[in-house]
């Protein structure tokens, strides 16, 4: 894992990636509610999970009853 420098223009947010990632030109992005940002190569199959995830409702656990697991 590395560290990435975000930066501020105007309006927009830019990322400095590693120059090993010079290639990727398409992330999936993942922010959450706890600040935590998730960026994945677009087509990758973690990209597809985290694509996937925006799927589900937001009452998906709403009924959930431990005890029937």
């Amino acid at each position: 894992m590395e560290n990435v420098k975000v930066r501020k223009s105007g309006e927009a947010y830019f990322l400095k990636l590693p120059s090993d990632m010079e290639d990727i030109k398409n992330f999936v992005i993942s922010p959450s509610e706890d600040n935590t940002l998730i960026l994945a190569p677009k087509g990758s199959k973690f990209a597809n999970i985290l694509e996937s995830l925006n799927m589900f409702s937001e009452d998906i656990f709403e009924d959930w009853e431990e005890d029937k697991i």
